[in-house]
């Protein structure tokens, strides 16, 4: 069996690392497709655990078939050889789902239409029986539609089709008190796993927002998932447990979760944005895993101890309070100055940011630039530095 594992844009190589700790399968064994993982699994409680435990995670699916074709009318390949009846036995509808991943031709309504026809007439080949419901199905399928470009193809479309498994995973119940400037959880636990952030790391993030990315981290230093508040997900209607086999699912994945040992603290120089980041790390559950102050950047150093800090992890789009360029990149080089105070030797500052050459001019005084990434967060590009001393 194959699952499928839908990352969030350019999330690919994070997905893989994370479906590889979580399953313990070697990452060079996962085929990436674009912002697709496709993975060997054992049983379908692999893909349970993924939808539940993993924090980059989009959607987890169950692959159905994948299909090289050049028009809608080769659609007639799907096989869906000997469907699992298990699957269907709670089920009474469902819809296909279509998501065009280049700019191809193909229509998403026509890719739809032709492959629920086709998996409409092989369940029932089967004595499935299921009707389309586009507004409220019991189960969906997904048809993630890829554009080959490269002349040598044989095929000018790859279609993967999968069986959902997840619902949609990278909004978080927790973001509840939030602003316009506030990452998404899996952007900002993206952004941990470039850091190379482990659970031992005393954190700290100096521009917290609304806490999206202290709440991430964590739940991943506390072996926490995102969903511990919201276990409801299509894999409980596949019939692949019954109440008893659920309960014993959801405690097994909690087994290891550890209440204490973190050193992560969410500061801000706003006091509305600490009381956001209170109320919604309660709401995920770890609120006591984080310390949340409101300091001022010029203050850093007088609320921590020289060299105590392994990584600052930040996000800072830019600042309204500031018009002028040159007071902009004072008030960053102050950032860098309390930085570089803070920060042990060994420790390292990465910073996300809509624009980077303020930065990186206000840091060249107390920081050498390691590396730049990019990022995309939603359909905006986001930069990301990386510092050391």
């Amino acid at each position: 069996m194959k699952g499928i594992i839908v990352a969030g844009n350019g999330l690919g190589n994070i997905v893989n690392e994370d479906i590889s700790e979580l399953l313990d399968i070697e990452p060079g064994k996962n085929e990436i497709v674009q912002d697709i993982a496709i993975i060997d699994i054992d049983v379908y409680a692999d893909l349970c655990r993924l939808t539940y435990r993993c924090q980059s995670c989009q959607r987890v699916l169950l692959l159905i078939d994948d299909i090289h074709t050049d028009d809608l009318d080769a659609l007639d390949q799907i096989r869906l050889a000997s469907p699992d009846k298990k699957l269907f036995s709670n089920a009474k509808t469902f819809r296909v789902h279509s998501k065009n991943f280049t700019s191809t031709v193909l229509d998403p309504a026509d890719v739809e239409k032709a492959i629920g026809g086709k998996i409409f007439d092989i369940l029932n080949s089967f004595s499935i029986k299921l009707d389309v419901d586009l507004k409220n199905p019991d189960i969906a399928f997904y048809a993630y539609v890829f554009e080959n470009m490269k002349k040598s193809a044989k095929n000018r479309y790859r279609i993967i089709i999968g069986l959902d498994f997840s619902g949609e995973l990278d909004k978080r119940t927790y973001r509840i008190f939030n602003s316009s400037m506030a990452l998404k959880g899996t952007t900002a636990y993206a952004l941990l796993r470039l850091s190379g952030f482990k659970a031992s790391d005393t954190l700290l993030d100096p521009y917290c927002n609304s806490g999206t990315l202290a709440i991430e981290a964590a739940l991943n230093g506390s072996n926490m998932s995102p969903r511990f508040f919201d276990k409801r997900f299509p894999f409980m209607k596949l019939g692949i447990y019954d109440d008893k086999a659920i309960d014993k699912f959801f405690k097994d994945n909690d087994a290891s979760i550890k209440a204490k040992g973190l050193h992560i603290t969410a500061a801000d120089p706003l006091l509305r944005n600490i009381t956001a980041a209170k109320k919604n790390a309660k709401i995920a559950g770890v609120e006591k895993l984080i310390e949340f102050r409101r300091i001022d950047i010029d203050w850093v150093d007088v609320k921590f101890e020289k060299l105590s800090v392994d990584k600052i992890i930040t996000f800072i789009p830019g600042s309204s309070k500031f018009k002028d360029d040159k007071l902009l990149e004072k008030h960053f080089k102050e950032f860098f100055y309390q930085a570089e105070f803070i920060l042990k030797d060994s420790g390292s500052l990465v910073v996300m940011c809509i624009s980077k050459d303020i930065l990186m001019n206000a840091s060249k005084e107390y920081f050498k630039l390691k590396d730049t990434k990019q990022m995309m967060a939603g359909q905006q590009v986001m930069d990301v530095l990386f510092f050391i001393k």
